[in-house]
């Protein structure tokens, strides 16, 4: 089992859409406190995203599969991302309360 960020970069991608976005969270990664110590980040992007009241993605995955006319493309071993709606709603929101705890943390250490 692979941390997301350990999986590589593929060296082609099947659409500019992809590779546009997956070159994005790298360079909001590359730019965290560790590289510029006054600027946090996160980069949340999933594959697909799901949840209730989903009128497209999850009901067209269905029918498809359904229907036998899901694809599968290259050996079928590939790797997604798929996340619902409402973690993504508590990343952020976590990610907002650790920003506010970290810079807190941070004047008060340096009073």
């Amino acid at each position: 089992m692979f941390r997301e960020e350990e999986l590589p970069i593929p060296d082609k991608f099947l659409a500019l859409y992809a590779e546009s976005k997956a070159y994005a969270e790298i360079k909001v990664s590359e730019a965290n406190f560790e590289e510029n110590p006054t600027l946090l980040t996160i980069a949340v992007a999933p594959h697909q995203v799901y949840g209730p009241h989903d009128a497209l993605f999850l009901p067209s995955l269905l029918e498809t599969a359904g229907n036998g006319r899901l694809r599968i493309f290259g050996n079928g071993q590939n790797k997604i991302r798929w996340a619902n709606k409402f973690d993504i709603f508590l990343i952020y929101l976590l990610s907002k309360y650790f920003v506010l705890v970290f810079v807190m943390w941070t004047t008060i250490a340096t009073v």
